[in-house]
C-alpha cells in the first residue's frame, strides 16, 4: 500500500515573501488600529479624561484575553483528550481513503493544528467579546434601585446589572462547549476513534465518554439557562404593542414549563452521562428526543393552548394584574410618576378675559414670533458678516435675564463654516491654519420684531432685533450679554465638513496667522488641542488625515497644536461613551463665556415590567436637525436626563455635572469612572449655569409618547385603549410628521411670574381634537416638573390641525393669495398656549419670502401673526394681522393687545457685505421698554351712509395699490383701514357680517 503524499513544500523565496506578506497584511490591519489608539491617548490627556480611555482599554483588553483563553482552552481540552485517546490502529478502507490523507496532513502539522485551531477560536471569541465592556463595568460597579419586582421580588438592580452578565458567562460556556464538541467529534473521526463504515458503524469508549460528556455538560448548562429566562420574562416583548413585560401566559404556563424543562434537562444529562460506563447509545438518544420532544409540547404548544383559549376570550380580566405591574414600571422608569406630574382639570373653554388673568398677562407678552427652525437663513443674511461664516439649519431658543426681565432668546453661535469657503480660500493653509474659528454671539428677543421704518419700500419690518456679542461688540463696550472670549474653535457647524481639525499656534512672531476680524490676526492662546510641535506626533497626524502638510508646512512650529473632535456632541460621547446624548447642542453665555451645553442620558433596555420604545421612532418629529445626530436606533425601557455636560467654545474643555442623585446607572458610571462626573454642588460654583439649563427636548418627546397611554391608571381602560392621546402631526408641513415641542416663556398660574417651559398638546387618539396640554418647567426651582391640562371628552376642542385649517380657510388669509402668488410662503411654529382661565389660543407666525429672486440672498421676514381661539359651541375666532396686539384685538377686543409687545421701531442693521467692515448692530442698549400695543389704523367715524361709502371706496383703492406694490407692511394697513372702513359701514346701515369683522370677546369679561 503507497503511503499517502503529503502537502507541496514552498521554496525559502515563497516563505519570505509569504512571510512578508503576512506582514504587511498584519500592518494593514492592525496599523490604523494602533494609530487610532496613540492619538485618542493622546487626545484623552489633553481633555484630561485619559482614566476614561486606561479604564475601557484595559477592560476591553481584560475581556478578551478571558473570554479568548476560557474558550480556547475548552477547544483545546476537547482536543487534546480526542488526539491522546485515539485508536491505536485505525484500519485503512482502501489506497484512496481520504480519512487516510487528512489524518497524515494533521499529523505532520500537529502543533499547527492542534494549537492554531483553539487560538483562531479564541482570538474571535475575545474580539467578540470585548465589546460588552460597559456590560462587565455595570455588573463590578451596580447597586441597588430599592425597587423590588412583584413577581420574583427582587431588586431591579439584579435584572440593570446582575442578569445580563449571567446571561454573557452562559451564552460563552454554551459556545464554548457546542465547539468543543464538534471539534472532538472531527478528531475522533480522522483518527478512527467514529467510524462510520458497517451497518452500525463504530465508536470506541473514548469517544463515547468525551462525547456524553461534552453533551451532557451542554444539556446542564441549559437546566442552569432555564432557570435564568424565568426573570427574562419580565422583560418580554411577545404583547406589544398592548404592553412589555410578563402576562397572564408567562405566568401560569411559561414560568412552570421553564422549570419543567429545567428538570427534563437536568434528566437529560444525567442519561448522557451513564453513557459514559453503558455501551448502549439508546439511552442519549431517548434523552435527546425527550428533550426535543418536551420543548415543543411544554415549551410551546401549552403557552400556545393557554393564550387561545384561557386568556384572549378574557384578556381584559386575566391582563389585569400585569397591565397594573406594566403601568407602575413603566411610570417609573420614565419618571412621570406622581411625584414628577400634576393632572389638573382643564375646561377647554375661557371663563375670564385674558387682560384679567396676570399669568395670561405674561404669557401673551412673551409669545414667541421667530420660529427658529426657519431663520437660520434670516441669520445667516444679516449676522453672517464673511461669507466663511455660518450658523446651524436649526437655531435653539434659551432665556437670559437683563436688568431683573426674564425673555426668551432665538440664540446661535457665529460658527466658522469650512463648507463656504470658496476660490484660494480653500488652499490647504487658509482652510486649516487661517480659517480656523468663529467669532461672536447672537441673540434675538423671540417675541420681538422690528417694525416698518418711514420708507414703506424698504420693507425692513418682520425681522429679528438682534443682540450681538462679538469681537466689534466688546471693543465698542456696546453688549447686552457680555461675553469675555468671543472667539468659537468649537461647535456644530465648524465640525460639519470631514476631515474636521485645525491647526493653531504656529511659529511664535509676533504676527499671527489666524483669521480674526478685518485686517487682524490671532495666536490661539487656551488650553485645548493635542501638540504637534515634535515630528512623531505630526507624523502621526499625517497618516491619520492622509495629508503630506501636515509634515512638510513652515506654519507649524514647536508650540503648535491641532484641534480636531470639534463637535461638542461627538467630544461629549468620546469622553463618556456610556451616554445617550441628546440630538442637539445648544450655545449659552456662561461666567462670559460661550459655552456649548449637552444632555446626557443613562438608559437601560431590561428594567421589569416596563414598556419598550425605540428612541430614534420616539423622537421623530419635522424639525431637520442637519447638523446633529440622531438617537441611536435601539430600545430602551429606562432613561433619565442625569447629566448635563458642557463645552467651551474656546477650548473644548468638556465638564459633566451630576444632575440627578438618584439615578443608580449614573451612580454605577460614577463609580466606574470616578472624579469624570463632577456632583451636583459643583454646578453652583458656576454662576448662571445652572438658570441656562434647559429641559430636554429628545427626552420629552420620549416622555410624552409614554405620557400618551400611561396617564390611564385603570388596567381595563389602558387594554381597550379608552382615554389614550396621541402627539399631533406638525400641521405647518405637508409629510405627516410629529409636531415639535416647543420651548415658551408662559405666566405662573398662581404667581403670574414668567417660566420657561417645554411644552406640546395632545390629541385624542386616532382624533384631531385637542385632549391634553403637557408643559414641563425648566427653571431651577421646579424644574422637571411636569403640568399636564386634561381636557373633557364632551368639549369639542380644536387640536393643531383643526386649528391650522380653520385659520388659513379664513377670508382674509385667502384674500391674500393674491400679494403672496411671488412669495414663498412658510407658516412658523403652531404655539399652543392656555389662557382665559380654561381656554386654548394658537399664535401661529407666517413668514414670506421672495421666491422669485434667484440671487440666494432672499430669507423669511415675519409677515403676519394668525390667531386662533375657541369660544365653545364649535365657535372659533380668527385673528390676523401684521402684529400680534392688532390679532389679539380682533379675537379679544383692544384690552388684550395691551400685554402683547409691538414691533420695534429701530431700523434693521444688515450684515457689510463679505470683505467689508464689520460693523456694530444698532440694537438699542437697553431692553426694549414695556410692550404696547401697536397702533392700528383707523378712519374717522362718518356721518352717513354716504360718508361710508367713500370711506370704503377709498380703503379699497389703498388696498389695490398695496396689492400691486407688493409692500407687505402697506398691505397690512390698508387691510385694517378697510376693516374699520367695514365696521363702520355696518353700524351705520345697521346691517351685520360675517368674514373680517372683530368678534367680541369671551363671556366673563373684555372691553
Amino acid at each position: 500500500m503507497r503511503a499517502p503524499s503529503g502537502m507541496p513544500k514552498l521554496s525559502r523565496r515563497s516563505r519570505i515573501l509569504l512571510i512578508v506578506a503576512v506582514i504587511i497584511a498584519a500592518l494593514l490591519l492592525i496599523g490604523p488600529r494602533l494609530l487610532g489608539a496613540y492619538i485618542d491617548w493622546l487626545w484623552f490627556g489633553a481633555i484630561g479624561f485619559r482614566e476614561v480611555f486606561s479604564t475601557i482599554l484595559l477592560t476591553r483588553i481584560a475581556l478578551f484575553f478571558v473570554v479568548g483563553l476560557v474558550v480556547g482552552a475548552i477547544v483545546f481540552g476537547a482536543l487534546l483528550l480526542a488526539y491522546r485517546m485515539r485508536p491505536v490502529f485505525v484500519p485503512v478502507s482502501g489506497p484512496h481513503d481520504p480519512i487516510a490523507r487528512y489524518r497524515t496532513v494533521v499529523m505532520s502539522r500537529l502543533k499547527l493544528f492542534g494549537l492554531g485551531i483553539p487560538i483562531v477560536v479564541g482570538v474571535i471569541s475575545g474580539l467578540v467579546a470585548q465589546s460588552k465592556w460597559a456590560m462587565i463595568q455595570l455588573f463590578l460597579n451596580g447597586g441597588s434601585f430599592g425597587i423590588e419586582d412583584p413577581q420574583f421580588h427582587k431588586d431591579v438592580g439584579f435584572y440593570a446589572f446582575d442578569l445580563p452578565f449571567i446571561q454573557f458567562v452562559l451564552s460563552w460556556l454554551f459556545a464554548a462547549v457546542l465547539v468543543a464538541f464538534f471539534v472532538n467529534l472531527v478528531t475522533h473521526y480522522v483518527f478512527g476513534g467514529l467510524r462510520l463504515a458497517g451497518r452500525d458503524g463504530t465508536l470506541t469508549k473514548a469517544a463515547r465518554a468525551q462525547l456524553a460528556i461534552l453533551a451532557g455538560t451542554f444539556l446542564l448548562l441549559k437546566a442552569v439557562s432555564y432557570w435564568f429566562d424565568r426573570y427574562s420574562l419580565l422583560t418580554a416583548t411577545d404583547k406589544e404593542p398592548t404592553f412589555t413585560g410578563m402576562g397572564y401566559t408567562d405566568a401560569n404556563a411559561v414560568l412552570p414549563s421553564k422549570l419543567v424543562l429545567m428538570a427534563i434537562a437536568i434528566i437529560c444529562a444525567g442519561a448522557f452521562f451513564a453513557a459514559i460506563v453503558l455501551r448502549d447509545l439508546r439511552i442519549p438518544a431517548l434523552a435527546t428526543a425527550l428533550m426535543v420532544l418536551s420543548s415543543i409540547l411544554v415549551g410551546a404548544a401549552w403557552p400556545l393552548v393557554v393564550e387561545q383559549f384561557s386568556v384572549k376570550p378574557n384578556a381584559a380580566d386575566k391582563e389585569r394584574t400585569y397591565i397594573e405591574r406594566n403601568i407602575q414600571a413603566t411610570r417609573e422608569a420614565y419618571g412621570i410618576t406622581k411625584d414628577n406630574v400634576t393632572y389638573v382639570d382643564y375646561p377647554g373653554v375661557g371663563t375670564k378675559a385674558p387682560q384679567d388673568v396676570p399669568a395670561d398677562v405674561t404669557t401673551i407678552a412673551n409669545t414667541r414670533l421667530l420660529d427658529p427652525n426657519l431663520l437660520s437663513p434670516t441669520f445667516t443674511q444679516q449676522q453672517q458678516l464673511q461669507n466663511f461664516y455660518g450658523f446651524p439649519s436649526k437655531l435653539a431658543v434659551d432665556r437670559y435675564t437683563i436688568d431683573g426681565k426674564k425673555q426668551d432668546y432665538v440664540v446661535a453661535a457665529r460658527e466658522m463654516s469650512p463648507s463656504n469657503l470658496t476660490g484660494n480660500q480653500t488652499d490647504w493653509i487658509n482652510k486649516y491654519t487661517v480659517y480656523t474659528h468663529g467669532d461672536g454671539f447672537i441673540a434675538a428677543p423671540a417675541n420681538q420684531v422690528t417694525a416698518s421704518g418711514p420708507d414703506s419700500k424698504a420693507n425692513a419690518g418682520g425681522y429679528p432685533i438682534y443682540k450681538v456679542s462679538d469681537l466689534a461688540s466688546q471693543k465698542s463696550g456696546n453688549e447686552l450679554i457680555k461675553v469675555t472670549q468671543p472667539r468659537i474653535y468649537y461647535g456644530e457647524v465648524i465640525a460639519k465638513p470631514k476631515p474636521d481639525y485645525a491647526i493653531v499656534g504656529g511659529k511664535d512672531d509676533g504676527q499671527g496667522r489666524e483669521y480674526d476680524g478685518q485686517g487682524a490676526k490671532y495666536t490661539y492662546t487656551g488650553s485645548g488641542g493635542v501638540s504637534i510641535g515634535n515630528w512623531f506626533n505630526r507624523l502621526a497626524f499625517a497618516a491619520k488625515y492622509g495629508e503630506r502638510n501636515i509634515l512638510f508646512s513652515g506654519a507649524i512650529g514647536s508650540d503648535s497644536k491641532i484641534l480636531f473632535d470639534r463637535d461638542p456632541r461627538d467630544r461629549v460621547q468620546k469622553v463618556a461613551p456610556w451616554l445617550t446624548t441628546d440630538g442637539s447642542a445648544y450655545p449659552a453665555v456662561v461666567g462670559g463665556r460661550i459655552v456649548w451645553i449637552v444632555d446626557g442620558y443613562t438608559t437601560l433596555d431590561n428594567f421589569p415590567y416596563a414598556q419598550r420604545t425605540s428612541l430614534e421612532g420616539a423622537v421623530a418629529d419635522s424639525v431637520d436637525t442637519t447638523t446633529g445626530r440622531p438617537l441611536p436606533k435601539k430600545e430602551v425601557s429606562y432613561i433619565r436626563n442625569s447629566v448635563k455636560a458642557v463645552v467651551d467654545a474656546y477650548d473644548g474643555t468638556v465638564k459633566l455635572y451630576q444632575v440627578d442623585k438618584n439615578d443608580p446607572v449614573l451612580k454605577a458610571w460614577m463609580k466606574t469612572f470616578p472624579g469624570t462626573v463632577q456632583p451636583e454642588s459643583a454646578i453652583d460654583k458656576v454662576p448662571g449655569l445652572r438658570e441656562h439649563f434647559r429641559y430636554p427636548e429628545d427626552l420629552f418627546k420620549v416622555q410624552r409618547e409614554m405620557l400618551a397611554k400611561y396617564h390611564v391608571s385603570d388596567p381595563v381602560q389602558f387594554f381597550n385603549g379608552n382615554g389614550f392621546w396621541s402627539v399631533p402631526n406638525d400641521p405647518t408641513v405637508d409629510t405627516n410628521q410629529k409636531q415639535p415641542p416647543y420651548y415658551v416663556i408662559a405666566g405662573n398660574p398662581d404667581t403670574g411670574k414668567p417660566e420657561f417651559e417645554l411644552t406640546s398638546p395632545m390629541n385624542g387618539f386616532n382624533r384631531q381634537l385637542l385632549s391634553a396640554y403637557i408643559s414641563v418647567d425648566s427653571d431651577p426651582e421646579n424644574y422637571g416638573k411636569f403640568t399636564v391640562l386634561q381636557l373633557p371628552t364632551q368639549v369639542q376642542t380644536q387640536g393643531p390641525q383643526q386649528a391650522q385649517n380653520t385659520m388659513k380657510s379664513d377670508p382674509r388669509v385667502s384674500s391674500d393669495k393674491t400679494l403672496f402668488q411671488s412669495n414663498k410662503i412658510q407658516y412658523g411654529n403652531l404655539l399652543t398656549l392656555p389662557i382665559a382661565d380654561g381656554g386654548i389660543l394658537y399664535v401661529e407666525p407666517l413668514y414670506a419670502e421672495n421666491s422669485g429672486d434667484s440671487s440666494g440672498s432672499t430669507f423669511p421676514q415675519l409677515s403676519r401673526v394668525l390667531v386662533s381661539y375657541s369660544v365653545g359651541n364649535n365657535k372659533v375666532i380668527v385673528g390676523y394681522a401684521p402684529a400680534l396686539a392688532e390679532a389679539l384685538s380682533q379675537v379679544f377686543g383692544p384690552g388684550a393687545a395691551n400685554s402683547a409687545t409691538a414691533p420695534s421701531p429701530e431700523p434693521q442693521p444688515q450684515s457689510p457685505a463679505p470683505g467689508q467692515p464689520a460693523t456694530p448692530p444698532t440694537s438699542p442698549t437697553t431692553p426694549s421698554p414695556e410692550p404696547t400695543p401697536a397702533p392700528a389704523p383707523t378712519a374717522p367715524a362718518p356721518a352717513g351712509e354716504a360718508a361710508a361709502v367713500g370711506q370704503l371706496n377709498a380703503a379699497l383703492q389703498n388696498l389695490s395699490k398695496a396689492q400691486s406694490s407688493g409692500d407687505f407692511n402697506a398691505y397690512g394697513q390698508a387691510l385694517a383701514q378697510l376693516q374699520t372702513a367695514i365696521d363702520n359701514y355696518e353700524k351705520v346701515t345697521g346691517n351685520t357680517g360675517t368674514g373680517a369683522s372683530p368678534a367680541p370677546a369671551p363671556s366673563g369679561g373684555g372691553n
